[in-house]
């Protein structure tokens, strides 16, 4: 009897726990609407006479002069009447408060860029537009596209990010002018349906659910070129991932990967490999099957070490690896005449190897490190224009803090900039 007595206590105490918690969160998230709709508000009426002028500015303008109409920033709540412009390229109405968004085909018949994004739209309708080539959808509560982008033959990008699209439209693999598709932060599956309607990309920037990774079926997706994983949860790739032999630039920006997998290196016109925000301890040696790769991104990870595998890239044009854990630059990074920018700022560097081949070099940053001895032969580097050493503990002379600053005084008048505490 003891033992029913406690659990009927115990569990009287955490149902009073989790309704005191519920009744808190209710309660924060109703005074975190409340402070939203104020700042609404206060923004809204803040720009009232700017709305009012703007309004004013319309009705003066010719029905057949105006080109671009353009409100972005200005919080209106509806849509100005733009029925009687017919000569319209290009609308951006970001960031207003719009909560519906219609537009006939009459004023769609020179629309090249549609930029609605950043509103509170669900009402959503769009005629007809013989020549659209751009629309930008993104932050807006809408989870279906609208038809009429069926009907625009020349569309080529399409925005959706941070909507609520769960499934891609079945039209979209006949619209194959469609090359790029920007569908970050939607409750979007990885399915095998979704991915045969996305097989004429060339442009996808996406985020997988936390419950879900990338599977095998993204190798059909060969005519890619441009891929983006950004801030998902994911740590590894297929390793049918090499078949994707069209892709150029790949970016995983804030995942959860522990090392670069191997299958990266596989594909054979990749020219910018960005690694940012992730949890990534080494550079693997088959980093120099990379051939072609141009651009490599691996700033805020793990790294301590910048293996020889790096100096056999003889395209390496760019290299940022701050916020690591780097306490040694190699000496052989100045047999890498082709680097235009080296970025390691905030690791743990105390001394730099000569640099006198880097000829090409025009941009370089080793701020927040260790440095006290400051790198004078930099003077004599033909194409450096921007140098970053901030936050070092240099050591100089009053006469060698004299020649830093006419160093810096130089690269001004120069067109450059030299950033030393």
């Amino acid at each position: 009897m003891k033992t029913l007595y406690i659990f009927i206590f115990l569990f009287l105490g955490v149902s009073s726990i989790a309704q005191t918690h519920s009744e808190f969160t209710r309660k924060d998230s109703i005074a975190i609407k409340k402070m939203n709709d104020e700042y609404r508000e206060a923004v809204f009426n803040r720009n009232i006479d700017v709305r009012a002028n703007f309004l004013l500015s319309l009705d003066s303008i010719a029905s057949d002069s105006a080109f671009v109409f353009d409100i972005r920033g200005l919080y209106f709540r509806e849509m100005p009447d733009i029925r009687r412009f017919t000569n319209i390229i290009e609308i951006n109405a970001e960031r207003n408060q719009l909560t519906k968004f219609r537009i006939k085909s009459r004023n769609l018949k020179h629309i090249k860029t549609i930029n609605i994004s950043g509103n509170n739209i669900s009402d959503l309708k769009i005629g007809k537009a013989p020549k659209l080539e751009k629309i930008d959808f993104g932050g807006n509560p809408i989870s279906k596209i609208p038809f009429g982008i069926f009907r625009s033959r020349k569309i080529d990008e399409l925005s959706l990010n941070s909507c609520n699209v769960k499934k891609l439209p079945w039209w979209l693999p006949f619209k194959k002018k469609i090359r790029q598709l920007y569908v970050y932060n939607n409750p979007l599956a990885i399915s095998n349906k979704n991915i045969r309607r996305m097989r004429n990309l060339t442009h996808l920037q996406m985020s997988i659910l936390p419950d879900d990774s990338i599977t095998s079926y993204f190798s059909r997706l060969t005519n890619l070129k441009k891929l983006v994983f950004y801030k998902s949860k994911i740590n590894s790739l297929p390793d049918n991932f090499w078949q994707l032999n069209n892709l150029e630039v790949f970016i995983l920006y804030d995942n959860e990967f522990d090392e670069i997998p191997e299958v990266c290196f596989k594909l054979p016109r990749l020219h910018h490999l960005d690694f940012y925000y992730n949890n990534v301890k080494y550079i693997p040696m088959g980093i120099m099957q990379c051939d072609s790769l141009e651009e490599l991104y691996l700033s805020y990870n793990q790294i301590s070490v910048i293996p020889d595998a790096l100096k056999e890239m003889k395209n390496l044009k760019k290299l940022y690896i701050h916020h690591n854990n780097i306490e040694e630059v190699p000496k052989w990074i100045n047999s890498m005449p082709q680097l235009e920018v080296l970025d390691m700022g905030y690791n743990q560097i105390n001394e730099l190897p000569s640099f006198s081949n880097l000829i090409n070099l025009h941009t370089v940053d080793f701020q927040s490190n260790e440095l006290t001895e400051f790198p004078f032969e930099w003077y004599n580097l033909p194409s450096l224009n921007r140098i970053f050493l901030f936050d070092n503990p240099w050591k100089l002379t009053s006469k060698e803090y004299k020649k830093v600053m006419e160093m810096k005084e130089l690269l001004k008048q120069q067109g450059g900039e030299l950033f030393v505490n």
